[in-house]
Protein backbone atom coordinates (compact mmCIF):
# COMPACT_ATOMS: atom_id res chain seq x y z
CA UNK A 1 0.00 0.00 0.00
CA UNK A 2 1.29 3.48 -0.82
CA UNK A 3 2.07 5.32 2.39
CA UNK A 4 -0.25 8.29 2.76
CA UNK A 5 -1.54 10.22 5.74
CA UNK A 6 -5.27 9.48 6.04
CA UNK A 7 -5.79 10.16 9.72
CA UNK A 8 -5.91 13.14 12.10
CA UNK A 9 -7.34 15.37 9.40
CA UNK A 10 -10.56 15.77 7.34
CA UNK A 11 -10.38 13.80 4.03
CA UNK A 12 -11.18 15.24 0.58
CA UNK A 13 -13.18 13.20 -1.95
CA UNK A 14 -9.99 12.42 -3.91
CA UNK A 15 -8.24 11.21 -0.75
CA UNK A 16 -11.24 9.01 0.10
CA UNK A 17 -11.06 7.44 -3.37
CA UNK A 18 -7.31 6.85 -2.96
CA UNK A 19 -7.95 5.24 0.45
CA UNK A 20 -10.60 2.91 -1.02
CA UNK A 21 -8.26 1.87 -3.84
CA UNK A 22 -5.47 1.16 -1.35
CA UNK A 23 -7.86 -0.89 0.81
CA UNK A 24 -8.99 -2.83 -2.29
CA UNK A 25 -5.41 -3.60 -3.31
CA UNK A 26 -4.52 -4.77 0.19
CA UNK A 27 -7.63 -6.96 0.41
CA UNK A 28 -6.93 -8.65 -2.92
CA UNK A 29 -3.28 -9.20 -1.95
CA UNK A 30 -4.34 -10.87 1.28
CA UNK A 31 -7.00 -12.94 -0.53
CA UNK A 32 -4.38 -14.20 -3.00
CA UNK A 33 -2.03 -15.15 -0.14
CA UNK A 34 -4.86 -16.95 1.64
CA UNK A 35 -6.02 -18.84 -1.47
CA UNK A 36 -2.46 -20.07 -2.16
CA UNK A 37 -2.58 -22.16 1.03
CA UNK A 38 -6.34 -22.83 1.34
CA UNK A 39 -8.11 -25.98 0.20
CA UNK A 40 -10.57 -25.92 -2.68
CA UNK A 41 -13.45 -25.97 -0.19
CA UNK A 42 -12.21 -22.98 1.80
CA UNK A 43 -10.85 -20.75 -0.97
CA UNK A 44 -12.55 -17.39 -1.56
CA UNK A 45 -14.31 -17.75 -4.89
CA UNK A 46 -13.85 -15.46 -7.86
CA UNK A 47 -17.51 -14.53 -7.58
CA UNK A 48 -17.04 -13.18 -4.07
CA UNK A 49 -13.90 -11.31 -5.13
CA UNK A 50 -15.80 -9.65 -7.97
CA UNK A 51 -18.65 -8.65 -5.69
CA UNK A 52 -16.15 -7.13 -3.24
CA UNK A 53 -14.46 -5.20 -6.06
CA UNK A 54 -17.81 -3.89 -7.26
CA UNK A 55 -18.72 -2.71 -3.77
CA UNK A 56 -15.43 -0.87 -3.35
CA UNK A 57 -15.63 0.61 -6.86
CA UNK A 58 -19.13 1.92 -6.21
CA UNK A 59 -17.91 3.39 -2.97
CA UNK A 60 -15.35 5.46 -4.82
CA UNK A 61 -17.42 6.51 -7.84
CA UNK A 62 -21.14 6.46 -7.04
CA UNK A 63 -23.05 8.18 -4.26
CA UNK A 64 -24.89 5.30 -2.57
CA UNK A 65 -26.32 4.70 0.90
CA UNK A 66 -24.16 3.01 3.53
CA UNK A 67 -21.00 2.84 1.40
CA UNK A 68 -17.53 3.21 2.81
CA UNK A 69 -17.39 6.73 1.42
CA UNK A 70 -20.52 7.70 3.35
CA UNK A 71 -19.05 6.31 6.55
CA UNK A 72 -15.75 8.12 6.14
CA UNK A 73 -17.48 11.36 5.10
CA UNK A 74 -20.01 11.40 7.94
CA UNK A 75 -17.50 10.30 10.59
CA UNK A 76 -14.32 12.26 9.84
CA UNK A 77 -11.21 11.91 11.98
CA UNK A 78 -11.36 13.82 15.25
CA UNK A 79 -8.63 16.25 16.15
CA UNK A 80 -7.85 17.18 19.75
CA UNK A 81 -7.70 20.93 19.90
CA UNK A 82 -6.16 22.85 22.79
CA UNK A 83 -9.38 22.80 24.79
CA UNK A 84 -9.79 19.02 24.50
CA UNK A 85 -6.15 18.45 25.40
CA UNK A 86 -6.60 20.63 28.50
CA UNK A 87 -9.61 18.53 29.60
CA UNK A 88 -7.62 15.30 29.22
CA UNK A 89 -4.73 16.73 31.25
CA UNK A 90 -7.09 17.93 34.00
CA UNK A 91 -8.85 14.57 34.04
CA UNK A 92 -5.56 12.68 34.34
CA UNK A 93 -4.45 14.98 37.18
CA UNK A 94 -7.81 14.54 38.97
CA UNK A 95 -7.67 10.74 38.76
CA UNK A 96 -4.04 10.72 39.86
CA UNK A 97 -4.96 12.67 43.01
CA UNK A 98 -8.03 10.50 43.63
CA UNK A 99 -5.99 7.32 43.28
CA UNK A 100 -3.33 8.56 45.71
CA UNK A 101 -5.94 9.45 48.36
CA UNK A 102 -7.81 6.17 47.75
CA UNK A 103 -4.62 4.17 48.32
CA UNK A 104 -3.87 6.12 51.51
CA UNK A 105 -7.35 5.45 52.92
CA UNK A 106 -7.12 1.74 52.08
CA UNK A 107 -3.73 1.51 53.78
CA UNK A 108 -5.18 3.00 56.98
CA UNK A 109 -8.17 0.63 56.89
CA UNK A 110 -5.88 -2.36 56.23
CA UNK A 111 -3.53 -1.43 59.07
CA UNK A 112 -6.42 -1.24 61.50
CA UNK A 113 -8.94 -3.84 60.37
CA UNK A 114 -7.45 -6.42 58.00
CA UNK A 115 -7.43 -9.97 59.34
CA UNK A 116 -3.70 -10.23 58.77
CA UNK A 117 -0.51 -10.23 60.89
CA UNK A 118 0.60 -6.99 62.56
CA UNK A 119 -2.74 -5.19 62.34
CA UNK A 120 -4.67 -3.68 65.23
CA UNK A 121 -7.53 -6.11 64.68
CA UNK A 122 -5.20 -9.13 64.81
CA UNK A 123 -3.56 -7.88 68.01
CA UNK A 124 -6.90 -7.27 69.75
CA UNK A 125 -8.29 -10.59 68.49
CA UNK A 126 -5.31 -12.61 69.75
CA UNK A 127 -5.08 -10.88 73.14
CA UNK A 128 -8.85 -11.14 73.71
CA UNK A 129 -8.91 -14.83 72.75
CA UNK A 130 -6.13 -15.53 75.25
CA UNK A 131 -7.87 -13.57 78.00
CA UNK A 132 -11.32 -15.12 77.43
CA UNK A 133 -9.78 -18.61 77.35
CA UNK A 134 -8.51 -18.00 80.88
CA UNK A 135 -11.87 -16.56 81.93
CA UNK A 136 -13.57 -19.74 80.67
CA UNK A 137 -10.96 -21.94 82.38
CA UNK A 138 -9.97 -23.53 79.08
CA UNK A 139 -6.66 -25.36 79.36
CA UNK A 140 -4.06 -25.76 76.64
CA UNK A 141 -4.67 -29.52 76.70
CA UNK A 142 -8.37 -28.96 75.94
CA UNK A 143 -7.46 -26.59 73.11
CA UNK A 144 -5.06 -29.16 71.63
CA UNK A 145 -7.76 -31.84 71.79
CA UNK A 146 -10.04 -29.75 69.56
CA UNK A 147 -7.33 -29.63 66.86
CA UNK A 148 -8.68 -26.10 66.26
CA UNK A 149 -11.73 -27.63 64.59
CA UNK A 150 -14.59 -25.11 64.50
CA UNK A 151 -17.25 -27.60 65.59
CA UNK A 152 -15.15 -29.04 68.43
CA UNK A 153 -14.15 -25.57 69.65
CA UNK A 154 -17.83 -24.57 69.67
CA UNK A 155 -18.72 -27.63 71.73
CA UNK A 156 -15.90 -26.87 74.18
CA UNK A 157 -17.08 -23.26 74.63
CA UNK A 158 -20.65 -24.45 75.11
CA UNK A 159 -19.54 -26.88 77.80
CA UNK A 160 -17.50 -24.25 79.66
CA UNK A 161 -20.21 -21.59 79.53
CA UNK A 162 -22.81 -24.12 80.76
CA UNK A 163 -20.59 -25.03 83.70
CA UNK A 164 -20.22 -21.41 84.77
CA UNK A 165 -23.81 -20.40 83.97
CA UNK A 166 -25.16 -23.14 86.26
CA UNK A 167 -22.70 -22.40 89.07
CA UNK A 168 -23.21 -20.39 92.25
CA UNK A 169 -24.14 -16.72 92.23
CA UNK A 170 -20.67 -15.43 93.19
CA UNK A 171 -18.81 -17.54 90.64
CA UNK A 172 -21.25 -16.54 87.89
CA UNK A 173 -21.03 -12.85 88.82
CA UNK A 174 -17.22 -12.88 88.76
CA UNK A 175 -17.28 -14.58 85.35
CA UNK A 176 -19.58 -11.89 83.88
CA UNK A 177 -17.35 -9.12 85.24
CA UNK A 178 -14.21 -10.69 83.74
CA UNK A 179 -15.96 -11.25 80.43
CA UNK A 180 -17.16 -7.64 80.37
CA UNK A 181 -13.60 -6.51 81.02
CA UNK A 182 -12.30 -8.58 78.09
CA UNK A 183 -14.98 -7.19 75.76
CA UNK A 184 -14.23 -3.62 76.88
CA UNK A 185 -10.78 -3.93 75.30
CA UNK A 186 -12.47 -4.42 71.94
CA UNK A 187 -14.76 -1.47 72.51
CA UNK A 188 -11.68 0.68 73.10
CA UNK A 189 -10.49 -0.21 69.59
CA UNK A 190 -13.90 0.21 67.99
CA UNK A 191 -14.71 3.65 69.43
CA UNK A 192 -12.04 5.59 67.47
CA UNK A 193 -13.43 4.15 64.23
CA UNK A 194 -17.17 4.70 64.63
CA UNK A 195 -19.30 6.82 62.28
CA UNK A 196 -18.20 10.05 63.99
CA UNK A 197 -14.48 9.25 63.75
CA UNK A 198 -11.88 11.19 61.77
CA UNK A 199 -11.46 8.17 59.47
CA UNK A 200 -15.12 8.24 58.44
CA UNK A 201 -14.94 12.02 57.93
CA UNK A 202 -11.82 11.62 55.77
CA UNK A 203 -13.55 9.01 53.62
CA UNK A 204 -16.57 11.30 53.23
CA UNK A 205 -14.48 14.35 52.32
CA UNK A 206 -12.14 12.54 49.92
CA UNK A 207 -14.79 10.88 47.78
CA UNK A 208 -17.25 13.79 47.83
CA UNK A 209 -14.48 16.13 46.66
CA UNK A 210 -13.54 13.68 43.89
CA UNK A 211 -17.18 13.40 42.82
CA UNK A 212 -17.62 17.18 42.74
CA UNK A 213 -14.51 17.65 40.57
CA UNK A 214 -15.61 14.95 38.13
CA UNK A 215 -19.16 16.29 37.98
CA UNK A 216 -17.86 19.79 37.18
CA UNK A 217 -15.88 18.29 34.29
CA UNK A 218 -18.99 16.66 32.85
CA UNK A 219 -18.43 13.10 34.11
CA UNK A 220 -21.61 12.77 36.19
CA UNK A 221 -21.96 8.98 35.93
CA UNK A 222 -18.33 8.41 36.94
CA UNK A 223 -18.78 10.87 39.79
CA UNK A 224 -21.75 8.87 41.10
CA UNK A 225 -19.48 5.85 41.62
CA UNK A 226 -17.56 7.89 44.21
CA UNK A 227 -20.40 9.82 45.85
CA UNK A 228 -23.92 10.26 44.51
CA UNK A 229 -25.45 13.72 44.19
CA UNK A 230 -28.51 12.57 46.17
CA UNK A 231 -26.20 11.58 49.10
CA UNK A 232 -27.26 7.93 48.98
CA UNK A 233 -24.25 5.69 49.61
CA UNK A 234 -25.40 2.43 48.02
CA UNK A 235 -23.14 1.43 45.12
CA UNK A 236 -20.51 4.11 45.87
CA UNK A 237 -16.93 4.00 47.14
CA UNK A 238 -18.07 5.93 50.22
CA UNK A 239 -20.64 3.23 50.96
CA UNK A 240 -18.23 0.35 50.25
CA UNK A 241 -15.51 1.77 52.53
CA UNK A 242 -17.88 2.55 55.38
CA UNK A 243 -19.60 -0.83 55.03
CA UNK A 244 -16.27 -2.68 55.24
CA UNK A 245 -15.30 -0.82 58.40
CA UNK A 246 -18.72 -1.29 60.00
CA UNK A 247 -18.87 -5.00 59.19
CA UNK A 248 -15.32 -5.62 60.39
CA UNK A 249 -15.96 -3.88 63.70
CA UNK A 250 -19.35 -5.54 64.17
CA UNK A 251 -17.97 -9.00 63.45
CA UNK A 252 -15.10 -8.47 65.88
CA UNK A 253 -17.38 -7.24 68.65
CA UNK A 254 -20.19 -9.76 68.10
CA UNK A 255 -17.78 -12.72 68.17
CA UNK A 256 -17.05 -12.11 71.83
CA UNK A 257 -20.32 -10.45 72.82
CA UNK A 258 -22.06 -13.66 71.74
CA UNK A 259 -20.35 -15.48 74.62
CA UNK A 260 -21.85 -12.97 77.04
CA UNK A 261 -25.23 -13.41 75.38
CA UNK A 262 -24.83 -17.19 75.60
CA UNK A 263 -24.01 -17.06 79.33
CA UNK A 264 -27.03 -14.86 80.04
CA UNK A 265 -29.27 -17.16 77.97
CA UNK A 266 -28.04 -20.28 79.75
CA UNK A 267 -28.52 -18.65 83.16
CA UNK A 268 -32.09 -17.78 82.16
CA UNK A 269 -32.77 -21.35 81.01
CA UNK A 270 -31.23 -22.77 84.18
CA UNK A 271 -33.62 -20.72 86.29
CA UNK A 272 -36.65 -21.27 84.03
CA UNK A 273 -36.46 -24.73 82.37
CA UNK A 274 -40.16 -24.49 81.49
CA UNK A 275 -39.48 -21.57 79.09
CA UNK A 276 -42.18 -19.40 80.61
CA UNK A 277 -40.14 -16.34 79.58
CA UNK A 278 -41.28 -17.03 75.99
CA UNK A 279 -44.71 -18.41 76.96
CA UNK A 280 -43.53 -21.95 76.33
CA UNK A 281 -45.13 -23.66 79.32
CA UNK A 282 -47.67 -25.55 77.21
CA UNK A 283 -45.18 -26.70 74.57
CA UNK A 284 -44.24 -30.37 74.32
CA UNK A 285 -40.88 -31.12 75.90
CA UNK A 286 -39.42 -32.18 72.55
CA UNK A 287 -40.31 -28.82 70.96
CA UNK A 288 -38.70 -27.01 73.91
CA UNK A 289 -35.55 -29.04 73.35
CA UNK A 290 -35.59 -28.06 69.66
CA UNK A 291 -35.95 -24.37 70.57
CA UNK A 292 -32.96 -24.57 72.91
CA UNK A 293 -31.04 -26.62 70.34
CA UNK A 294 -31.37 -23.82 67.81
CA UNK A 295 -30.50 -21.23 70.48
CA UNK A 296 -27.31 -23.16 71.29
CA UNK A 297 -26.39 -23.27 67.62
CA UNK A 298 -27.03 -19.56 67.03
CA UNK A 299 -25.08 -18.41 70.09
CA UNK A 300 -22.14 -20.58 69.01
CA UNK A 301 -22.00 -20.60 65.21
CA UNK A 302 -24.57 -18.01 64.17
CA UNK A 303 -23.73 -15.16 61.79
CA UNK A 304 -25.22 -11.68 61.41
CA UNK A 305 -26.86 -12.69 58.12
CA UNK A 306 -28.60 -15.63 59.80
CA UNK A 307 -31.15 -13.36 61.38
CA UNK A 308 -32.47 -12.12 58.04
CA UNK A 309 -33.44 -15.61 56.87
CA UNK A 310 -35.14 -18.73 58.16
CA UNK A 311 -32.69 -21.36 59.32
CA UNK A 312 -32.05 -24.78 57.84
CA UNK A 313 -32.77 -26.29 61.24
CA UNK A 314 -33.87 -29.92 61.11
CA UNK A 315 -36.76 -30.92 63.36
CA UNK A 316 -39.13 -33.79 64.07
CA UNK A 317 -42.28 -33.45 61.98
CA UNK A 318 -44.25 -35.50 64.54
CA UNK A 319 -42.79 -34.63 67.96
CA UNK A 320 -43.67 -36.43 71.16
CA UNK A 321 -46.68 -34.73 72.78
CA UNK A 322 -45.47 -35.06 76.36
CA UNK A 323 -45.58 -31.70 78.18
CA UNK A 324 -42.65 -31.05 80.51
CA UNK A 325 -39.72 -28.89 81.55
CA UNK A 326 -36.19 -29.17 80.24
CA UNK A 327 -33.91 -31.50 82.19
CA UNK A 328 -30.96 -29.21 83.02
CA UNK A 329 -27.99 -30.62 84.94
CA UNK A 330 -25.66 -28.24 86.77
CA UNK A 331 -22.13 -28.14 85.28
CA UNK A 332 -23.10 -30.27 82.25
CA UNK A 333 -26.06 -28.52 80.64
CA UNK A 334 -29.26 -29.91 79.14
CA UNK A 335 -29.96 -33.62 79.23
CA UNK A 336 -31.81 -33.94 75.93
CA UNK A 337 -34.48 -36.65 76.09
CA UNK A 338 -35.53 -36.31 72.45
CA UNK A 339 -33.43 -33.83 70.49
CA UNK A 340 -30.16 -35.04 68.99
CA UNK A 341 -28.51 -32.95 66.27
CA UNK A 342 -26.68 -35.88 64.69
CA UNK A 343 -29.82 -38.03 64.42
CA UNK A 344 -31.83 -35.09 63.09
CA UNK A 345 -29.27 -34.67 60.32
CA UNK A 346 -30.43 -38.00 58.90
CA UNK A 347 -34.14 -38.09 59.76
CA UNK A 348 -35.08 -34.46 60.50
CA UNK A 349 -37.03 -32.13 58.22
CA UNK A 350 -37.29 -28.38 57.65
CA UNK A 351 -40.50 -26.86 58.98
CA UNK A 352 -40.20 -23.31 57.68
CA UNK A 353 -43.91 -22.62 58.00
CA UNK A 354 -43.83 -22.89 61.80
CA UNK A 355 -43.60 -19.14 62.36
CA UNK A 356 -44.21 -19.39 66.10
CA UNK A 357 -41.18 -21.66 66.54
CA UNK A 358 -38.79 -19.13 64.97
CA UNK A 359 -40.53 -16.25 66.73
CA UNK A 360 -39.94 -17.90 70.12
CA UNK A 361 -36.26 -18.47 69.31
CA UNK A 362 -35.77 -14.83 68.28
CA UNK A 363 -37.75 -13.62 71.29
CA UNK A 364 -35.57 -15.69 73.62
CA UNK A 365 -32.39 -14.26 72.13
CA UNK A 366 -33.36 -10.62 71.65
CA UNK A 367 -36.49 -9.76 73.62
CA UNK A 368 -36.03 -11.62 76.88
CA UNK A 369 -34.96 -9.20 79.66
CA UNK A 370 -31.39 -9.59 80.86
CA UNK A 371 -31.13 -11.98 83.80
CA UNK A 372 -31.08 -10.08 87.11
CA UNK A 373 -27.70 -11.56 88.18
CA UNK A 374 -26.16 -10.78 84.79
CA UNK A 375 -27.48 -7.23 84.94
CA UNK A 376 -26.18 -6.73 88.49
CA UNK A 377 -22.69 -7.95 87.55
CA UNK A 378 -22.57 -5.70 84.47
CA UNK A 379 -23.76 -2.74 86.54
CA UNK A 380 -21.00 -3.32 89.10
CA UNK A 381 -18.37 -3.55 86.36
CA UNK A 382 -19.47 -0.41 84.54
Amino acid sequence: MTEKLYFNKPLTKEEIQDLIRDISALLHKNIDQYNNTATSETKISKYKQVRLSEFLRKSSTIKTTHTLEDILTKRPAQIFDGSAQSIIRDLAKTFSNINAEHIAINQVIYKKLAFAPNTEKAYVWNSTIASISKTLNITQKEIDMTHYDRKLVGELINKKVWQISTSGKEEYSNFIKKLAHDISKIEAVIKPMDKNSSLFKQIQTTYETAATNLRNMGFAHTADSFARADKKEVGTLIGASKSFIYNSLTNLSSTFSSILNKANMYRTLYKDPNLSFINGESLPKEVKEEIVGLIEYLTTEGRISDYSVKFDFLRNLTPDKTIGSLDIKPNTGINYAFYNAEKRASNGVLIKTDVNFFRRVMSALFKTPIDSETNAALSEYS
